[in-house]
């Protein structure tokens, strides 16, 4: 079944955009909002922050059960150039996913490794039990360690996404010059 798809315009959060995709009005709003919301947000986790609505940007539009997609939601077609965008989309959907997932613990580790080095928590390590600050300082190297590790694999995926959208480009075009023939 083709994906439903919509582009971002101006929005800027996700009840503007889910009234925009979805045919709310008429209906008890704060329910069927709610619903419409958080099915988009399962669909498009990027659009959990600001920085994830670019205009222009292609979404997936999910189905909402006794919800009705707006004329702003379009089929991805079937066709060579449907199936290459939705596979685009697609990969773009996963990289953002993928790619909070790091941000999120790269603050994770940055925040511990901040509480582990700071004065008054070692200074309560070095009162309580004492035996346990190297433990504490291990800890620390390791998850410095971990950053350094999940940095490299986050750069290794971004540069897999980009690889792979450019393959799909590369189809894409290939499929436009065949139908130009």
């Amino acid at each position: 079944m083709p994906t439903r798809i919509a582009t971002l315009g101006r929005e800027r959060r996700i009840a503007t955009l889910a009234r925009r995709v979805f045919d709310i009005e008429g209906r008890p709003r704060g329910e069927a909002q709610r619903r419409a919301e958080m099915a988009l947000l399962r669909a498009n986790p990027q659009l959990a922050t600001e920085a994830g609505f670019r205009p222009g940007a292609a979404i997936v539009v999910p189905t909402v059960a006794g919800l009705r997609p707006t004329e702003a939601v379009s089929m991805a077609q079937a066709d060579a150039r449907g199936l290459t965008e939705e596979a685009r989309l697609r990969l773009q959907t996963g990289s953002a996913v993928i790619t909070s997932r790091f941000a999120l613990s790269e603050q994770r580790s940055k925040a511990l490794r901040a509480q582990l080095s700071s004065r008054a928590f070692r200074q309560e390590v070095k009162e309580a039990l004492p035996e346990a600050l190297p433990l504490a300082e291990a800890a620390n190297a390791r998850l410095e360690e971990e950053q350094a590790t999940n940095r490299e694999r986050s750069a290794a995926f971004q540069a897999g996404i980009e690889q792979a959208l450019d393959a799909v480009q590369a189809l894409q075009d290939l499929a436009e010059q065949e139908q130009n023939s």
